[in-house]
């Protein structure tokens, strides 16, 4: 029996469906409509639909629904221009086509945002340093604004940094120059203190607070802010320098009201200073009294500010009085203070609040004038725009000189810049020569731009045309952000016929070597003006880069055949060095000059480099009373610099260097020399380095030398 029934349900659910087939058979599609519009309906020119959030649904003749899954060909729109635009779904349903539209915006592309300035927003940690010292970016934060009012954190690399850390000084100034789309804006950070190193022989004599900090007004039981204090010391050797004042050399005692003594205490070698200085601790309130107002009662000393110019709390007072009729000072930072200096103008305000159990009263500075400074102008002027190309020896490098006259430009901000343009309306960026340039930094609102054409190579079937070409050129300066007008430099072409010879630098580094294998450098020479086939070239050797003293050549290969269709080819190659006859020959290490010579004329001077770089300390001179050392260099070049530290005998740097004065000589013909003395003052002193051996290293060029020593008596 109940398999009957199983049998005649199944029987009906199958009928069922084949009807359900035959009557979706004939259903027809009426319409499609978009019943849930997309997320986005804002475009911009070139964008493609998102169809996020879109709901199609088709209505078919039995009166059901159904909804669409809509795919990029089921669409057509266009967003090629701006307006409002209509995007058109079609759907196709048993041979039945119905559309459905709807309303999107398509708006022109936005600029792109661009960068309107720095600023550093958080100092950084680290605010005294010693000479020498790098300066670090810890706990700073330079944050950069754009044009569409969004801000954004700038990453600070030391590539960014310009500063002067080898002298000794307060207030030293770090410069940020960040560079995005082609838009440079700078920020400073002001207030860093560089120390010179203390002689072993200093001894601390006092300490002193040279400026106060900020906040001298205290509650009861309130904790001591040292923000804004400066500790100087004063030693027996030296200048007085800022010291880093802790947490652990401050001692005081709030814990009743009245006029308080607030001490810094600072150790040195075993010798202890103090300094002190006061502030006002007043008495805790009654806890019914309440704020009735607050009011100025003392003026602050200055009321005269430049533009965009912080407020200075200094020598102001403001006075808070209670409900229970007492008064008491406030202390006022820069979160109590409302004002706007962003513009000139005279009887400014400054709005001071204050807070106490949710009341607040305020109190105004008037009287104050805000001026407007200078606007930045630089201003270009034509000395003398006109160079020469060149391509020899017997023809100089010319250069063009531009005096520059700023206002409103500080001292010592960053270098300028220079931009090159296409015509001399200054419109379209571009055109630059491959030429040197020179800007530096404003002083007393003056600068002087220096442009010098380079060494004209021509094309080659190895290299391109290099160096400055003749034609005209087109470029301002900018410092400071403030572009300058356009100034025209003009490179002339030599004279027709005239002959040049030009050495173009293709591999000028070789190894010594003490073995058959030989190393070669290979200069390529262009010419104008010298006939084919002529005599090979002939090579002069010089002592320096200058190409004025011949002389300093070495045991050496050389090669310079004909000129060949203007151009050839020099090879030189280094010679095996040995032994004979207790006499060492061959190619040693060192920085060499050349010049070529074809039919007569000269071309300019190249160098060959024979590796590798050394610096040896090789004899000393009157070494008890005024030590002179030797030095011999090898592989480095003419005119560098040496820099010399004492170590202990194992080479480690000491930590305070011993109170020399150094005497250094230049690097010329792999020579140069250091001497020791010591000051007539320190000797009056008694600051003069105790007798005793002292070690040192010599370093050029990145090259140390080993460690030497002298007995000092």
């Amino acid at each position: 029996m109940r398999t009957t029934i199983k049998v005649a349900i199944m029987m009906a659910i199958f009928a069922f469906a084949i009807h359900s087939c035959k009557e979706k058979e004939k259903l027809t599609l009426l319409s499609i409509s978009v019943t849930s519009p997309t997320t986005k309906t804002s475009y911009e020119v070139g964008d493609k639909i998102d169809l996020s959030g879109m709901v199609v649904t088709a209505k078919f003749s039995d009166g059901s629904t159904e909804t669409i899954t809509i795919i990029e060909g089921m669409l057509e729109y266009d967003f090629s221009t701006a307006g409002s635009k209509t995007v058109t779904i079609t759907y196709e349903y048993k041979g039945v086509t119905k559309k459905a539209t709807f309303n999107v915006t398509v708006s022109e592309p936005k600029p792109d945002a661009t960068l309107v300035s720095i600023a550093v927003t958080a100092q950084p940690t680290k605010k005294i340093y010693e000479i020498d010292d790098n300066f670090e970016t810890a706990g700073m934060v330079v944050t950069a604004t754009y044009s569409d009012e969004t801000t954004a954190p700038v990453t600070v690399t030391a590539g960014m940094l310009t500063y002067d850390f080898e002298s000794a000084g307060i207030n030293k100034t770090v410069f940020i120059a960040y560079a995005e789309k082609g838009v440079i804006k700078t920020a400073i950070v002001t207030g860093i203190t560089v120390n010179a190193p203390l002689s072993e022989e200093a001894t601390l004599v006092s300490i002193a607070v040279t400026t106060p900090p900020m906040k001298k007004i205290y509650w009861v039981d309130d904790e001591f802010e040292p923000a804004g204090m400066v500790v100087t010391a004063t030693y027996s050797i030296g200048t007085p320098a800022p010291v880093v004042v802790t947490d652990d050399m401050i001692s005081y005692n709030f814990s009743t009201a009245g006029t308080k003594t607030v001490t810094i205490t600072y150790e040195y070698k075993d010798v202890t200073k103090a300094a002190t200085f006061t502030v006002t601790v007043n008495e805790p309130l009654a806890p019914e009294a309440t704020l009735v107002s607050i009011a100025v009662t003392t003026q602050p000393t200055q009321k005269t500010y430049d533009v965009n110019e912080p407020f200075n709390i200094a020598g102001m007072v403001v006075t808070a009085t209670y409900s229970d009729e007492t008064t008491a000072p406030v202390a006022v930072t820069d979160d109590n203070l409302t004002y706007d200096f962003s513009a000139a103008g005279t009887n400014k305000t400054v709005m001071i609040s204050y807070q106490y159990k949710e009341i607040i009263k305020t109190a105004t500075v008037t009287g104050i004038t805000v001026t407007a400074p200078a606007p930045k102008t630089v201003v270009l002027d034509d000395q003398a725009g006109t160079l020469r190309q060149f391509s020899g020896k017997g023809d100089f490098a010319s250069s063009a000189t531009f005096a520059v006259t700023t206002t409103s430009i500080a001292n010592g901000k960053p270098a300028g810049t220079i931009t090159w343009y296409t015509t001399a309306a200054g419109t379209v960026k571009g055109g630059a020569p491959d030429i040197t340039t020179s800007a530096p930094a404003v002083v007393d609102n003056n600068a002087t731009v220096t442009i010098t054409a380079k060494l004209f190579r021509a094309a080659s079937g190895r290299l391109g045309a290099s160096g400055t070409e003749a034609g005209t050129y087109y470029f301002t300066v900018t410092y400071d952000g403030k572009e300058s007008n356009v100034q025209t430099v003009t490179v002339n072409p030599p004279a027709a016929g005239t002959k040049s010879v030009s050495l173009d630098d293709q591999d000028g580094t070789l190894t010594q070597h003490t073995t058959t294998t030989t190393t070669s450098a290979t200069f390529e020479v262009t010419t104008a003006n010298i006939a084919n086939g002529g005599e090979a070239g002939s090579i002069t050797w010089y002592t320096t880069a200058a190409g004025t003293v011949e002389g300093g050549g070495p045991i050496i290969d050389i090669s310079a055949p004909a000129v060949v269709s203007n151009k050839a080819i020099v090879t030189i190659t280094t010679r095996r060095v040995m032994t004979l006859s207790g006499i060492s020959v061959g190619t040693f290490a060192g920085i060499y000059y050349f010049t070529v010579t074809y039919d007569g004329v000269e071309s300019n001077v190249q160098a060959v480099t024979v590796g590798p770089k050394s610096v040896t300390v090789t004899s000393a001179i009157s070494p008890i009373n005024q030590p002179r050392f030797n030095i011999a260099t090898v592989a480095i070049a003419d005119g560098a610099t040496s820099t010399v530290t004492f170590t202990n005998p194992a080479g480690v740097n000491l930590s305070t260097q011993p109170n020399f004065v150094v005497s250094k000589t230049i690097v010329e013909n792999n020579a140069a020399s250091v001497t020791f003395s010591v000051a007539k003052a320190a000797q009056l002193l008694g600051t003069a380095p105790p007798a005793g051996t002292y070690y040192f290293r010599v370093k050029i060029d990145g090259v140390a030398s080993a460690v030497s020593s002298f007995v000092w008596k």
